[in-house]
Parts: C-alpha cells; structure tokens; sequence
C-alpha cells in the first residue's frame, strides 16, 4: 500500500466511524475493511485498521473498543443540542424555507446516519411561517459592512401583497447602526436622512442592499 492510500485509509476510517457508529451501533475491524473496500476502494488487512484507530487514538479522538467493535464517543455537539438548534432554525421566521433546508442538512452532517433517520424536519419546514426573501443574509452581511467602514447602505423597501410576494414601496438611503432581534424578526435600526427621524425597517422586506458611497450620520448620544 502507497503511503498516499495509507493516508486516504486513515481519513476514510475516520469518516466511517463518525457517519456510522456511535454507542448502540458498533463496527469490528474486519466490518471497516469490508466498507474500506466496497465502498471506496481501499484494500486493507484487519490488523491495518487496528494500526489507523491507535493512531487515531494518538491524536485525541475519542474512540471506545469494546469485545463487540469500536464506535466515535465524543463528538461536537450531542443530539439533544443539535435537534435544539433545528428547532431554532425551524421557528425562525427569518430564515427562508431553502435556506433552511440547506442549514438542518449541515446542522445533521455533524451527526451519524442513524441520527439523520429519525429526524422529519426537512420534509416539514414549508409547513413553517417562512419568508419568501432569500437575501436576508446577504443584507446582514452588507450592513455589517457599512457599519464597519462607516458608510449608509441604499436599498429597496417592499411590502407584501396579497399574492404574498414583495412590492417595492420606496427607495431607502439609511445611516445604519444596529440590528434588532424582534419576535423572531431582524430589524434594521437606521437614520433616514431624508424623513429627519430614526427608522426600524425589517430585514425581509428589504431587497438590492448595497453599500453606499456616502459616510453615515454618526448616532447623537446624549
């Protein structure tokens, strides 16, 4: 075996353990060889595997053996907080249904398959009060930005019709300051030069954020 299929053996057991094992579901050394070879084409001996898991072992990895075979113990995060955290994802109206979708994926990534049996909520996250705009992240990113260089951001400012899709209302040019976390709702809190006042705009309503050449208003502090 090349020292190159040597390093590939190693990663390849480590993913094995970690999309397919865990306390009640246990592998034997010959059991990875068989999936080493099947599935991707590595052929390697019994004892070889058992030289990757101590070296495994060696660097930190949390792996049992037991008489039954080994499993990954520890892993980042246990179940109960990655199903806290889908909850999270599935409640919060400001994330849209497909990005949804794609962050319950890689929240369950971190987790075995048989983790990713028992969890349905991909297939319900439409039954969710979602918004329809998908550039909600894009915006945040956009008026970390401006807050960080001191700029105002411009942007279109929608409202939802009756076919529940957005209507642009006006054109914004705003000093942004911060964001505000409201029933479950991004805020963008700004000052509109234009009407004189403070404004709190929510975030998906708001489409074609760009960062503006002109320097913000600096925020009066009494």
């Amino acid at each position: 075996m090349s020292t190159e299929t040597k390093k590939l053996a190693l990663l390849r057991i480590l993913k094995i353990l970690q999309d397919r094992t865990d306390s009640e579901h246990l592998l034997t050394h010959t059991e990875i060889a068989e999936i080493l070879l099947f599935e991707y084409g590595i052929e390697i001996e019994r004892k070889a595997v058992g030289r990757n898991i101590s070296l495994l072992l060696e660097a930190d990895y949390d792996i049992i053996t037991t008489k039954r075979g080994v499993y990954l113990n520890e892993r980042k995060y246990e179940p109960s907080e990655i199903r806290l955290l889908i909850d999270g994802v599935l409640s919060s109206q400001h994330v849209g249904v497909r990005h949804s979708k794609d962050l319950i994926e890689k929240l369950a990534s971190e987790e075995n398959i048989y983790f990713k049996k028992n969890i349905k909520h991909i297939h319900s996250v439409c039954d969710f009060n979602k918004t329809e705009n998908s550039t909600i992240f894009y915006s945040i990113d956009t008026i970390h930005e401006a807050i960080e260089f001191g700029k105002m951001v411009e942007y279109d400012y929608n409202k939802y019709g009756a076919d529940k899709k957005l209507h642009k209302t006006s054109f914004q040019r705003i000093s942004p300051y911060q964001l505000i976390l409201h029933n479950q709702r991004y805020y963008l809190m700004g000052y509109s030069s234009y009407w004189g006042h403070m404004v709190y705009h929510r975030l998906d309503r708001i489409t074609n954020m760009v960062v503006s050449d002109r320097p913000l208003v600096p925020i009066k502090r009494d």
